[in-house]
């Protein structure tokens, strides 16, 4: 949850408290698949949960900050890769369910949590979303993972790009 204490401490998967919590950020109820820092200045780290929720952390002081989670999934479904634009406005998060959604945040320190972005890959491509990449432009987004796929994305459309 973010939050340091003895209790939580006490919780690591091995049931044994570590002798020390320096260097330890946080422990989370769910299992973390994929983490990203922001580009910007560095000071957030976000973590891709099991159950589709990003967990934001503050590096600087370890308090968890907040959560993300689309309203309209309510699938759980888990979140294999994080990416962010170089510009830390916009958060890519690659889904097992193949679906990628795109939060969107103004100069603000938060992203919103509203309703996400969804890019939903065709069912006759359906493939886990197990990595993802820009280009340098940010124009195109690339998507990876189960079957040898790779999927490449028109961002500004939310569609798959046409091939000329």
């Amino acid at each position: 949850q973010g939050v340091l204490s003895k209790e939580t401490l006490a919780k690591t998967c091995t049931n044994a408290q570590p002798s020390s919590s320096k260097g330890l950020l946080g422990i989370t109820q769910q299992a973390i698949n994929s983490l990203a820092l922001t580009p910007v200045k560095n000071n957030q780290v976000f973590a891709g949960l099991e159950d589709g929720t990003v967990q934001v952390w503050d590096i600087n002081t370890g308090k968890g900050l907040y959560k993300l989670k689309d309203p309209n999934d309510q699938t759980s479904d888990r979140i294999l890769d994080l990416i962010f634009t170089r510009s830390s406005l916009r958060l890519y998060a690659g889904y097992a369910s193949g679906t990628i959604r795109s939060w969107q945040r103004s100069k603000d320190v938060y992203f919103d949590s509203k309703p996400a972005q969804v890019l939903k890959i065709p069912d006759r491509f359906a493939y886990q979303a197990w990595s993802l990449a820009l280009s340098p432009d940010e124009n195109i987004l690339v998507s990876a993972g189960q079957f040898k796929r790779l999927m490449l994305w028109d961002v500004a459309n939310s569609q798959p790009w046409q091939l000329k």
